[in-house]
């Protein structure tokens, strides 16, 4: 029994042609998603950047808040201020924390992110009861400039890495 030549080079040709395809599909696949995860790395470096940044711009406001509430209460001598007797709020901003909490809380130490978390719980709490001790002014002085150091470590450590992985 013999096989048609024609039908021997028709089966060559589709699988050689089909080969080609499958080797020529698999290196586009394999460039996109190569891509797609440096895309990806991007993206979430970007996120966390940001969550960086704008965090650590809300921990400064905060901490000039402090430093004047501070300045307040030491300079008229006294123990306290209460500001709901004033139908007044205390000007902390939280918001950021809020919004980018998520993206902190992947920091690479979660010692670095207990810092940031203990700040701002105390920022709440003042907020909520909208009242606020000298000794809670400096406690929180205190954990805003240590907050301060993280956050400006931490900038530091993201940008590195970054780079390190844009020169790879």
């Amino acid at each position: 029994m013999s096989i048609p030549m024609e039908l021997v080079s028709g089966v060559i040709g589709a699988l050689i042609g089909g080969g080609f395809t499958v080797a020529g599909s698999w290196v586009s696949i394999h460039k996109q998603f190569k891509e797609q995860r440096k895309l990806s790395f991007e993206q979430e470096q970007k996120q966390q950047l940001t969550a960086i940044f704008s965090v650590h711009e809300e921990v400064m406001h905060n901490l000039k808040v402090l430093q004047r509430i501070d300045s307040i209460i030491e300079s008229h001598n006294e123990k306290f201020l209460d500001f709901s007797e004033a139908n007044a709020q205390i000007s902390f901003m939280i918001n950021r924390w809020e919004k980018h909490f998520d993206t902190l809380r992947m920091m690479d130490s979660l010692k670095d992110f207990r810092t940031l978390n203990n700040f701002y719980t105390l920022l709440s709490v003042t907020i909520s009861i909208n009242y606020i001790t000298h000794e809670a002014t400096l406690t929180l002085l205190e954990e805003g400039n240590k907050s301060d150091i993280v956050l400006k470590a931490y900038q530091n450590f993201v940008s590195k890495k970054n780079q390190y992985w844009k020169d790879v």
